[in-house]
């Protein structure tokens, strides 16, 4: 079964982890963390886990920014390497699914995370550097907006 949790920051900086509930009749944004407590967040700062973990065995969350190390094989066989890609992106909700947005001097490149390390391999590798909200350096020096 799929885990569902969301992390976002409070007014005052605050990250939490937990459900995220949307009070319709106030108009105002929460994470409830399971221990019966409601904390508002700031809705821009609402990020989704996305089911992957990072090297350092770390939840990914949309939003996150990551340095990314993925094997391309010559074939589907997978047996003889063509070469091996490195990048740095942010984890985004893209065409219905989750990808690496990488920032290149023409445009955009989406990574689809559809078939992340299927089948338990670990070919790929996934390490978190930081986030959109708490190390917004991250993303001016890979060129994003």
């Amino acid at each position: 079964m799929r885990e569902i949790e969301f992390r976002a920051l409070t007014n005052s900086k605050v990250e939490v982890k937990g459900y995220y509930v949307y009070d319709e009749h106030l108009k105002l944004h929460y994470i409830d963390t399971g221990r019966g407590v409601m904390v508002e967040i700031n809705p821009d700062t609402l990020g989704q886990y996305i089911g992957i973990k990072d090297v350092c065995k770390r939840k990914v969350f949309q939003g996150d920014i990551v340095k990314v190390r993925e094997i391309i094989y010559e074939n589907c066989k997978r047996k003889k390497i063509d070469r091996i890609d490195e990048y740095i992106g942010e984890v985004v909700c893209h065409q219905y699914g989750w990808h690496i947005a990488e920032k290149l001097e023409n445009g955009t490149r989406y990574h689809s995370l559809w078939l992340w390390n299927i089948n338990g391999e670990n070919d790929d590798t996934m390490e978190i550097l930081g986030n959109r909200w708490d190390t917004p350096e991250l993303l001016e020096r890979e060129g994003f907006e």
